[in-house]
Formats: structure tokens, sequence, C-alpha cells
């Protein structure tokens, strides 16, 4: 992994094609010492995939009394609100709030299931709940497998389809291949990044 891009406020990490995991733990560590020198900072990176959960990351800068919001995005799993074509991830978002006590942190995503939900369903042999799901041809489905080769639905309608676009945005911000374009395109998967 290496800084692609850095000033004194942000950074721009290219991932080098690893786990999410270590480019967001390093793009953190980066963004607390930037802003315990400069008062705030964003970081994001790049050419990387499975991020997890990314309370883990808001819950670091709390413990430093930073506040965070942090987003990822993912696979285009998830169909905007009226379509039945995955054309977003889940992409989840976090928020993360020091306090005296234990940090005041939200971490959603932005699909009405998440991914390991549907294939833990398939492997338990459960049906999925209705209304959360489309199968390839854009059928409603509770069937997990059906699930996995069409698309879920967003969380909260067309407002959580809102913020699943607003977090694929700010997430593909760090990318130098984000446009528009590659935004609203299928093949936006190839889009691998995230954001501190």
């Amino acid at each position: 992994m290496t800084i692609a891009h850095e000033t004194p406020v942000s950074a721009r990490l290219n991932g080098n094609d690893n786990l999410g995991y270590v480019v967001a733990l390093k793009a953190t560590e980066i963004a607390i010492e930037k802003c315990r020198a400069s008062g705030i900072a964003m970081v994001g990176g790049d050419d990387t995939w499975y991020t997890g959960m990314l309370s883990y990351f808001a819950e670091m800068a709390a413990a430093e009394g930073m506040v965070t919001m942090i987003a990822s995005n993912a696979t285009p799993w998830v169909a905007p609100h009226g379509a039945t074509e995955g054309r977003f991830g889940t992409n989840p978002i976090c928020f993360g709030f020091p306090s005296t006590g234990d940090p005041i942190i939200w971490d959603i995503g932005t699909s009405s299931i998440m991914h390991a939900e549907v294939v833990l369903a398939k492997r338990m042999g459960q049906n999925l709940e209705e209304g959360i799901a489309f199968d390839a041809e854009g059928r409603p489905t509770t069937e997990p497998d059906a699930a996995l080769g069409g698309a879920f639905t967003p969380w909260g309608g067309h407002k959580g389809s809102g913020l699943g676009m607003s977090c694929n945005c700010w997430a593909c911000w760090p990318d130098p291949r984000f446009s528009h374009r590659s935004l609203l395109n299928s093949a936006s998967s190839s889009l691998r990044c995230g954001l501190t």
C-alpha cells in the first residue's frame, strides 16, 4: 500500500489490492495523525476491497476525541429506488462521535439487507423476507439464490437510495478513475474505494 497523494490535511492511499481492513486501518491512523496536527483531515483509499465493519475505525478516532464520517462502496447489488437492477453497493456509512462514556457510533448499510445476510440465509436454507430482493428478471423474490443473481432493495426507499448513491460518490472520490459515468454504470464495481 502506498500514499498516492498527500497534503497537510488529506491523503489518498493506493491499497494495491489489499484487504480493506488493512487499508482502512492505515487510512484511519493517517487521518488521526493529520487531525491532531491540523484539526481536520480527509483520507481516502482506492484499489481495495471488503472493509467490513466501519464502526471499528470510527471508534479509533472517537478514542482520540475526533468526529468521523466514513463511507464505503461495494459490488453493485442494490437497485435504486423504483428499479430492479443492481447499480449501487450496500454502501455502508458510519458516523462516530466521542463522548464522556462510550462513543456514539451509527454504522449502517444502505440496502434493506446485507449481502452476508443473504449468503447466510442461503447456507441455512431460509427464505428472505418479502419485498427486499429481486431475481435476475426483476421479479420480487424471497429465494436467496435468486436474490444473489438479481438485486436487493435500498433501505428506506428513495431516501435510502439517495443515501446509497451519496455514499458511492463519497467512497469513490479518492479513485482517480471516478466519474459520474462510472457511478451509474453497473461496471462500477471495478472502482474499489473507501473514505475515512
